[in-house]
C-alpha cells in the first residue's frame, strides 16, 4: 500500500516508467548550480560597473580640483575607494581614463541642454538656459577650455559635441529674429563663435569678475545682455 501511494505521489510530477528519478533530480541541481553561476556573474558585472562608475566620478572630480594634467590616478583611486592598480584593470593608460571622462561630461552637458533648451524659445532664452547649463559644471569646463590644447584629440571631440548642441539652437533660434529684424543679419559662425569666445574670455579670467563662487551664475545676465546689444537691431533689457 506505501508502495502504490509513493508511486502516485511521485507520478503527479515525474513519469516513473520512462524517467530514471536520480537524473530527473540531478537535472534539477545542475539548474540550481547554473542559476547561481549566473547570479554571481550579474554580481560581479554589477559590482564591476559600479566600481567604473565610482572611477569616472572620481576623476572628473580631481580634473577639476586639480586640473586635467595635474590630477594624479593613486588621487583618483583613493577617492573612489579602490586600489590603484584598479584604475588601470579599467582603464589601461591614463589618457584612456581622460576620454572616457570627458566623453561622459560632454554626454552629460550635452543631454541636459537638449532637455532644457526649447525649439521655440528666442535666442536671449537659449543662452540663459546655456549659461545655467555650464554653471552646474562650470570649474570643469573652465579647466577643460585652458588646457583644451595639451590634450588628446579625442577629449577635444568632446568640447566639440558640447558646441554642437548650443550652436543648433542658437542657429534655429537666431534665424528666426533676423528673418523678423530683431537683431542683426550676419554669418551664424560669427554669431556662436563671438557668444563662445565671451564665456571663455570671462571663464579664463574669472579673479578679475568673480572673487568666489560662480562666476556665470553671478555675472552670467552681464553676458546675455552685452552680447545682445552686440547683435540685436535695439537695446536689450532683462526680460
Amino acid at each position: 500500500m506505501f508502495n502504490i501511494l509513493l508511486l502516485r505521489i511521485h507520478k503527479s510530477t515525474v513519469e516513473l516508467d520512462n524517467v530514471d528519478v536520480s537524473a530527473y533530480y540531478e537535472s534539477k541541481l545542475s539548474e540550481s548550480e547554473l542559476s547561481l553561476k549566473d547570479m554571481i556573474a550579474k554580481s560581479r558585472k554589477e559590482k564591476r560597473e559600479d566600481t567604473h562608475r565610482k572611477l569616472i566620478d572620481s576623476a572628473m572630480k580631481h580634473f577639476e580640483l586639480d586640473g586635467i594634467s595635474g590630477a594624479r590616478t593613486i588621487d583618483i583611486a583613493n577617492t573612489a575607494g579602490v586600489s590603484h592598480g584598479t584604475v588601470f584593470l579599467h582603464f589601461p593608460t591614463r589618457d584612456e581614463l581622460l576620454v572616457t571622462v570627458m566623453h561622459d561630461f560632454g554626454m552629460r552637458v550635452t543631454r541636459k541642454m537638449r532637455a532644457d533648451i526649447d525649439a521655440d524659445m528666442g535666442i536671449r532664452t537659449v543662452l540663459k538656459t546655456h549659461l545655467a547649463t555650464l554653471s552646474e559644471y562650470e570649474d570643469l569646463y573652465a579647466r577643460l577650455i585652458s588646457e583644451l590644447n595639451t590634450l588628446p584629440e579625442d577629449v577635444q571631440v568632446s568640447v566639440v559635441s558640447i558646441h554642437s548642441a548650443i550652436s543648433h539652437s542658437m542657429y534655429s533660434a537666431a534665424k528666426t529674429e533676423m528673418e523678423k529684424g530683431l537683431i542683426k543679419r550676419m554669418p551664424m559662425s560669427f554669431l556662436f563663435t563671438t557668444w563662445i569666445g565671451l564665456i571663455h574670455h570671462y571663464l579664463q579670467n574669472k579673479r578679475f569678475y568673480c572673487v568666489e563662487g560662480s562666476l556665470l551664475k553671478k555675472r552670467g545676465y552681464e553676458l546675455v545682455d552685452n552680447y545682445m546689444n552686440l547683435i540685436s537691431e535695439r537695446n536689450w533689457k532683462d526680460e
